[in-house]
């Protein structure tokens, strides 16, 4: 389903965020 492709993006996208947020810091 293109739902679940979605989903996971938006999952990669704030993890890819979460990760550079923290090498930023």
């Amino acid at each position: 389903m293109k739902y679940k492709k979605l989903v996971a993006g938006m999952f990669l996208l704030a993890g890819c965020q979460v990760a550079q947020a923290e090498q930023i810091g």
